[in-house]
């Protein structure tokens, strides 16, 4: 059986990684989006790629599956946040 120390270092691991997947995910989303401006001059990044930058975030963290309530919770948040700061 684990103790709590194990526990708590083994989620924190798990979070470093996930936080370094979703770095990883942002800057090779970032360099797509620079490649298909540099194709199309009249392309604007607009409100509308940080909204697919967030969906991004949340399909990350599904993966993680800490646990089912959790999974709602984080998806209900930051659903809130696109709505609150006008990115839909």
């Amino acid at each position: 059986m684990m103790s709590v120390n194990d526990l708590l270092k083994q989620k924190y691991y798990q979070l470093q990684h996930l936080s370094c997947n979703i770095q990883q995910a942002y800057k090779k989303y970032i360099v797509n989006i620079q490649q298909i401006c540099l194709y199309n001059t009249n392309t604007i990044i607009t409100s509308m790629t940080i909204k697919n930058v967030i969906k991004l975030v949340i399909k990350l963290v599904m993966k993680l599956k800490v646990r089912r309530g959790y999974e709602f919770e984080v998806k209900q948040k930051v659903q809130g946040y696109i709505v609150q700061e006008g990115f839909q």
